[in-house]
């Protein structure tokens, strides 16, 4: 059986990755809406070249944030779906009448060690 890789909330490199065109994105609508700004504009003030790269920092990590954390509820889903249709399957296994004696030992224990590495899987979460 293949191992599954665990369940992770962390930030993975795709994200990472993912976060220099999310950056690029945010400075040129930001860059692109205070060119817009008329010269009289109270806002005018306070857009500098700092403060779009700090708001465009700021909204990349939460928007990085947002996704990895999406991606972890997937995630966390699919091995959720995964393990109730491995157990469903042993369960029908176990409980078929033409089932040999042998067949329902071996779903057993699959059942067994299904039930084992989920739980692990489970345990190693952290939110």
């Amino acid at each position: 059986m293949a191992q599954e890789s665990p369940v992770t909330n962390q930030i993975t490199r795709s994200d990472v990755a993912l976060g220099a065109p999310i950056t690029g994105f945010i400075t040129f609508a930001l860059l692109t809406w205070s060119g817009s700004l008329p010269e009289t504009s109270e806002w005018k003030l306070y857009v500098t070249d700092a403060s779009v790269s700090l708001i465009a920092a700021l909204l990349t990590y939460l928007v990085t944030t947002v996704i990895s954390y999406a991606r972890f509820l997937i995630n966390l889903f699919t091995a959720g779906f995964a393990y109730r249709m491995k157990k469903r399957s042993y369960a029908a296994i176990l409980n078929d009448e033409n089932t040999s004696q042998t067949a329902k030992k071996n779903a057993q224990d699959k059942l067994d060690t299904l039930v084992d590495a989920y739980t692990q899987q489970v345990e190693n979460v952290n939110i």
